[in-house]
């Protein structure tokens, strides 16, 4: 696709460089997780998927059709205390939770989605 004389397309290259650069930090998570199931929800218009190994989980919130407030409420059940990072900024979202459910709020700061890692402390 990319060597198509036809189909070349720069900031295609450009979006995908970025994304994968995203997810690197997370790639085991990705490679050899489950999908999350209760262990993570987000509150409508929001929308969320994810993946799972053992205590760490990697999220893509979203809100595509911009129908919230610029605020998404993630839901979390953890096993064990934790941090969040978004992995295309390297923002630390929150530094701790404990263990157990927790009600967070995710500013997409003028985004339609935010890539994030959850892991232990």
């Amino acid at each position: 696709y990319f060597w198509s004389r036809n189909c070349w397309d720069g900031e295609n290259l450009i979006a995908y460089s970025n994304a994968i650069r995203a997810i690197t930090p997370a790639e085991d998570i990705i490679m050899d997780g489950q999908l999350i199931n209760s262990e993570a929800s987000v509150e409508t218009p929001g929308h969320l998927s994810g993946m799972r190994k053992g205590n760490a989980m990697v999220l893509l919130i979203s809100d595509y059709m911009k129908k919230s407030s610029g605020t998404l409420t993630l839901h979390l059940k953890l096993s064990a205390p934790s941090h969040i990072r978004d992995l295309q900024s390297g923002e630390i979202i929150a530094d701790h939770f404990e263990s157990g459910s927790q009600k967070i709020p995710i500013p997409l700061k003028d985004a339609r989605a935010r890539l994030l890692e959850i892991t232990t402390k």
